[in-house]
């Protein structure tokens, strides 16, 4: 019993119990889970020259999709985040996805595909490196505050779902 005590004291530590967290898969690989996001400017696909950075959707809860046109996962879960975007947009949801692609890859992307959510690029991956995202696709849900609340992969519906009701305050 008494090797036991250490070993369980390690295991609540492993888990995070002792600094107030959850034993739960962590969704902060990149560390910025209760971080401001950040304000680097990405362009609009659908106004060229246009910049916005999240200060434009302030007092909004934003997901934010990262992914590419040859990412199988990115486009599967487009569907899901354009039912999203439609059913809570009017609580206060925006759904934005970014991409560091070019402008013509995107072009014909969109020829056999339309969705409601605005695209934006993020030219040289600027946006992408300050938000940590080394693997795409991925999804970062940002609060009405502007704090990074969750991350996680696109087909995690069930955890985003959560996430935005939770942020939206449902």
């Amino acid at each position: 019993m008494r090797q036991a005590i250490p070993h369980f004291m390690i295991l609540l530590a492993a888990c995070g119990v002792l600094a107030g967290t959850s034993c739960a898969p962590q969704r902060n690989a990149s560390g910025l889970i209760g971080v401001p996001a950040p304000k680097l400017s990405f362009e609009s696909y659908e106004k060229p020259g246009t910049f916005e950075n999240l200060d434009s959707f302030s007092g909004k809860v934003v997901v934010i999709s990262f992914w590419r046109t040859t990412s199988d996962p990115s486009r599967e879960a487009m569907p899901f985040l354009d039912n999203l975007y439609s059913t809570y947009r009017a609580k206060g949801l925006e759904v934005i996805a970014v991409t560091s692609e070019d402008r013509p890859t995107i072009d014909t992307f969109r020829l056999d595909t339309h969705y409601e959510y605005p695209i934006y690029l993020d030219k040289g991956g600027k946006f992408l490196e300050a938000m940590r995202i080394y693997a795409i696709p991925a999804i970062v849900v940002v609060g009405r505050n502007g704090v990074i609340q969750m991350e996680a992969h696109p087909l995690e519906k069930s955890l985003l779902l959560e996430a935005i009701q939770s942020s939206l305050g449902e």
